[in-house]
C-alpha cells in the first residue's frame, strides 16, 4: 500500500505536511488518509464493525463513544486507534 502523500504526513508526525508554509494540496491529502483509515479499519475490524459503527454515527454517536464503546484493534481511544492506525500505514508502505 503506497500513499505518499499520507507518507510524508507520517513521515513528518503531521497529519497535514503543509502547515509549514509550502502550498500543498490539502484535499488530496485529506482524502489520501480517509482511505486509509477505511482500509484499516476494515483490515483489522472486520464488516460487522465498520456496519456497526456506520449505524451509530448515522444516529448521532460520536467517533469518540463509539471507539470507547466497541474498542476496534483493542483501541481505547481516539488517540490509541489513531497510533494504530499509523503503525498500520507504516507497515504497510
Amino acid at each position: 500500500m503506497q500513499h505518499p502523500m499520507v507518507n510524508k504526513g507520517l513521515d513528518q508526525k503531521k497529519m497535514f505536511p503543509g502547515r509549514g508554509g509550502e502550498s500543498i494540496n490539502v484535499t488530496g491529502i485529506f482524502y489520501a488518509e480517509t482511505g486509509t483509515v477505511v482500509e484499516y479499519l476494515r483490515d483489522r475490524t472486520g464488516q460487522k464493525f465498520m456496519q456497526e459503527m456506520l449505524r451509530r454515527l448515522q444516529h448521532g454517536e460520536t467517533m469518540e463513544a463509539i471507539v470507547g464503546a466497541l474498542r476496534p484493534d483493542g483501541a481505547a481511544n481516539i488517540g490509541d486507534l489513531e497510533k494504530k492506525w499509523r503503525a498500520y500505514v507504516e507497515a504497510h508502505s
